[in-house]
């Protein structure tokens, strides 16, 4: 049942990353759904399932964007895995105050290496301005998408629970 829910929103993050939120942008920028579906999900499932999800969302973004396939299905696995892993020790009790600041946080470190990689391979993009006009804003957007995230994600928190814990 969760992987028709986890497929369900695959096609709804395609879908509105690719036609409503072309026309959302703050500054030029879009939030990243992907991510923040991945990281919502770090709070409900285990550390493999985030783990799979984060790569199969973000090889979808890649595809979708076009650019460096692989890239984000990397960071998105990781990023999943270590949040989901983390969650066990630090996020016991948490509420949408607390998705939101961790998914600010973790766009914002995730937007960081992805830019790392990006002037590895000559964006031409300065360091500074990409933190301070795109890394910041994008971590702000995908917070405010994540609690929308989060309260859908927890009318699924049963599907999503994890049977060792």
């Amino acid at each position: 049942m969760k992987y028709i829910l986890h497929s369900v929103f695959l096609i709804l993050c395609v879908a509105l990353q690719a036609t409503l939120f072309n026309f959302l942008e703050i500054a030029g920028v879009k939030p990243s759904l992907f991510l923040a579906y991945v990281i919502c999900v770090a709070f409900f499932a285990n550390e493999r399932e985030t783990a799979f999800i984060g790569f199969v969302f973000g090889l979808a973004f890649d595809f979708l964007i076009g650019q460096k396939i692989g890239t984000n299905a990397v960071l998105y696995l990781i990023v999943g895995y270590f949040l989901a892993l983390g969650r066990a020790y630090f996020l016991s009790g948490f509420n949408f105050i607390v998705v939101a600041v961790v998914v600010f946080l973790a766009s914002v470190i995730t937007e960081t290496i992805y830019l790392f990689v990006s002037l590895v391979w000559r964006n031409g993009i300065g360091f500074w301005f990409a933190f301070v006009h795109i890394i910041m804003i994008k971590g702000l957007y995908n917070a405010i998408i994540a609690v929308i995230d989060y309260f859908i994600l927890k009318k699924f928190a049963s599907a999503f629970a994890d049977a060792d814990r």
